[in-house]
């Protein structure tokens, strides 16, 4: 939801610090290359402190680097904020579907990969249903406010969520 929620505030912060839409390539450049390099690095962490750990901190890590997007001082600082909500944000996606494929059933398990599949469309829905009113009543800072939405759900993979068999195993071997 947060691509999303950017991809829609992009205007409105041009705008704000007066830049050309080719000052945006950069944003992107320097946010997309330090997150991917960033999210391979704590991609290698899950071997080390297990997916259940792992994916309760980058939702709680990208939920405040999604927050912090309102806090931003200019472009140099946006371009930080974005690729740290890029790398925690996109660790959820690797650390997740390692835990369904190594915890869910073997029965359930296509079901369950397709349904992770699933938040993609539906983050962008939800920032397509909101994304218009609170960006023409709040403005675009705000709007990143909306990331903290997902801290509860961090609560939640921590108390119902088992670690996986296999990093146990993993894990008492070493």
């Amino acid at each position: 939801m947060d691509l999303a929620l950017f991809g829609y505030a992009l205007p409105s912060i041009l705008e704000e610090w007066n830049l050309a839409r080719g000052d945006l390539r950069w944003i992107l450049f320097f946010s997309f290359a330090g997150g991917g390099i960033v999210l391979v690095w704590l991609g290698t962490l899950t071997d080390r402190f297990g997916r259940k750990r792992m994916l309760v901190s980058s939702v709680l890590a990208s939920s405040g680097f999604v927050a912090g997007h309102s806090l931003v001082a200019g472009p140099i600082g946006l371009a930080a904020m974005r690729g740290a909500a890029i790398a925690t944000g996109g660790l959820t996606y690797p650390v997740s579907g390692a835990l369904v494929t190594e915890v869910a059933p073997a029965r359930w398990r296509g079901i369950y990969a397709g349904l992770l599949q699933t938040g993609y469309p539906a983050g962008w829905f939800l920032a397509a249903m909101f994304a218009a009113p609170l960006l023409g009543t709040l403005g675009w800072r705000l709007l990143f406010l909306v990331g903290l939405i997902s801290i509860p759900y961090a609560w939640v993979i921590h108390r119902s969520l088992r670690e996986s068999q296999r990093f146990v195993t993993q894990r008492s071997a070493n």
